[in-house]
């Protein structure tokens, strides 16, 4: 028997999920985790029950800005409203915007402000969305609230171009241009970077960026939810994420891979069109010598998170490759369970893990 074609696979249900949690994955039954906390497990039943997004996918590439803006308008609201309210309720921060180098920017500091140990020091959050959706600086500042809050940081969270109206390596500039703003007032080893998913992809660019660019490299960086692969340019329905590729239903459980979820995933790849796998700047997995630099590296993922295979054997390459590395797996989550499970312990305690990892690791 041939194998199925690309098509015939979308439009198989590749994952269905009970209303209690139960997750069916190609004939494999798996139950809700019985190490869950009760809150997870009630946002878990949550996302199952929640009725999948049907319309509005992104628009065409080359549609007018107008309609992309109309775009990131409901996207806004159907994603980062309530959740970014949610965050703010259970961590009091104070929250500036500003424009660093060009670059629009959210300066995120605790209520009473930075712990004295964190005044010399600074974080920048490139926050996730593919290089095309979450534009602007809601989603950045619920990856960066909770971090913030907890170890007494200042954040910057960049609103960084990505597509479709740019591609690599405009948010690798817009990092550097930041950074080298940033180095006027901070040593290389007070600052640290941390991102999420596509943003987590653009720390590990960004990264080698600076690197080519002469810059010295920040003290510590963590990548969340995805990890530096030689090529992370293919949906995660392909070859390249071992394992845990089964887990391709998205950011939250859903039913199977709809037509809105395939006409979602496209614009994903927009970004990096045109540059070469061979590039250690566009793919710095690719490349030892560039991953052998690296600073300390906190790697974060789920056992339910299409990536967590990458980031696993991304965390032994490093490890083999002599890089200060760690690594922080939340039991049964699935991708960017630290930031969208928002109030659940699970993501308190990552986001801690994230905070102390830079307490530990940056200079004062």
């Amino acid at each position: 028997m041939s194998e199925p074609s690309q098509d015939q696979r979308l439009a198989q249900p590749t994952t269905h999920i009970d209303r209690d949690g139960t997750v069916h994955v190609h004939g494999l039954r798996l139950p809700p985790s019985g190490l869950w906390s009760a809150e997870y497990r009630a946002f878990h039943t949550s996302c199952a029950a929640a009725k999948p997004a049907t319309e509005f996918p992104a628009p065409a590439r080359n549609a007018p800005k107008s309609e992309w803006d109309r775009f990131d308008s409901w996207w806004e609201q159907r994603t980062n409203v309530v959740l970014l309210k949610k965050v703010r309720s259970r961590y009091p921060v104070e929250v500036s915007e500003k424009t660093i180098a060009g670059v629009r920017v959210a300066v995120i500091e605790p209520k009473q402000g930075p712990a004295k140990r964190n005044e010399r020091r600074v974080l920048v959050n490139l926050r996730g969305g593919g290089f095309v959706y979450n534009r602007g600086l809601s989603f950045g500042q619920i990856e960066s609230i909770p971090v913030a809050a907890i170890g007494g940081f200042r954040i910057v969270t960049l609103d960084y171009r990505q597509a479709p109206f740019h591609s690599f390596p405009a948010a690798s500039e817009d990092v550097a241009a930041v950074y080298s703003e940033l180095l006027r007032e901070h040593s290389p080893e007070t600052i640290g970077i941390f991102g999420s998913s596509a943003g987590g992809t653009l720390v590990a660019q960004s990264v080698a960026w600076l690197h080519a660019a002469g810059l010295p490299r920040p003290g510590a960086i963590a990548i969340s939810g995805i990890a530096p692969m030689p090529c992370c340019d293919r949906p995660p329905w392909g070859d390249g994420w071992g394992d845990s590729g089964v887990w391709f239903s998205g950011l939250l459980p859903k039913n199977e891979m709809s037509p809105f979820d395939t006409a979602s995933w496209e614009p994903v790849l927009w970004y990096m069109t045109g540059a070469s796998t061979d590039d250690p700047l566009a793919y710095p997995g690719g490349s030892d010598a560039v991953l052998a630099r690296f600073p300390p590296t906190l790697l974060l993922s789920g056992t339910r998170d299409f990536a967590v295979s990458s980031v696993v054997f991304s965390h032994a390459r490093l490890l083999k490759l002599g890089v200060d590395a760690s690594l922080y797996i939340m039991e049964g989550a699935g991708h960017l369970a630290h930031v969208v499970a928002a109030g659940t312990p699970e993501a308190h305690d990552a986001q801690t893990c994230i905070a102390n990892w830079f307490d530990s690791r940056l200079g004062t």
